[in-house]
């Protein structure tokens, strides 16, 4: 009867404060705003025409945006989005704390998850948006995703990243 009693207890106070967690309702660029950081959303459009949002961290909190800082991008893993980076409390979340150290930040998505919904002209309701593999979404677009860092943070003339194909 104890156990049974501490059990319902906790998963009272579980509840209680998932309801009472904001960020439950936020999506990744909501919750990076809400801790105070500055944030943008860029869409980068693969070779193959997915239309991927990545989030960027371009300063830490309360710090000043400045130009040629080291970037760091930051990709999750598999059925997770850029919220993986952002969720824990500024202190313990690794987007928050590079933001802080003074790095750009730059956290990516894929295909398919809730940032990467979109393309040029297929229906995410159709077989064929869905016609891709795990494994091609960890490595293909990751050169699409680092000549578009690259282009916004030093204009058209930056040297690309074909190298990584």
């Amino acid at each position: 009867m104890g156990k049974a009693f501490l059990f319902l207890a906790c998963l009272v106070l579980a509840t209680q404060a998932v309801d009472n967690d904001p960020e439950i309702e936020m999506n990744a660029p909501e919750i990076i705003q809400r801790w105070g950081y500055p944030v943008e959303i860029h869409t980068v459009e693969t070779t193959d025409g997915y239309l991927i949002d990545i989030h960027r961290i371009p300063a830490g909190k309360n710090q000043v945006q400045t130009p040629n800082k080291p970037v760091v991008f930051m990709q999750h893993g598999f059925m997770c989005d850029s919220s993986n980076w952002i969720v824990n409390l500024p202190d313990q979340s690794a987007g928050f704390i590079f933001a802080d150290a003074g790095y750009d930040v730059w956290l990516g998505n894929v295909r398919g998850n809730t940032y990467g919904k979109k393309h040029k002209t297929l229906n995410p309701k159709s077989e064929k948006f869905w016609e891709f593999s795990k494994d091609f979404c960890g490595t293909n677009p990751t050169n699409d995703y680092c000549d578009n860092i690259l282009f916004l943070i030093s204009g058209p003339e930056s040297t690309q990243f074909n190298d990584l194909k």
